[in-house]
């Protein structure tokens, strides 16, 4: 997680949107993990991922999660949905 927050608070090139696509599925999971340190890290790695990755590939992944059966992971995703437009 802590590679993933480092890899997304910098701007990225189209170049990743394919690790993009396999990754950023299972950082939005970990968001409401059991374990605190991993949640807070897993968020600090979305939103950076929001605000560099703006990716039609991300977008799918927040969409995806938005219509998660878990509800706080569906409200997350649409929270990231609303920073990244």
């Amino acid at each position: 997680m802590i590679f993933l927050n480092e890899l997304f608070s910098q701007p990225r090139d189209k170049e990743i949107a394919g690790f993009v696509k396999v990754v950023l599925p299972q950082v939005l999971i970990k968001t409401v993990y059991e374990k605190n340190f991993i949640v807070q890290e897993a968020k600090k790695s979305m939103q950076g991922a929001v605000k560099s990755c703006t990716f039609p590939e991300t977008i799918d992944v927040l969409v995806e999660g938005c219509l998660a059966k878990n509800l706080t992971l569906a409200e997350l995703s649409i929270g990231y949905l609303a920073t990244l437009v």
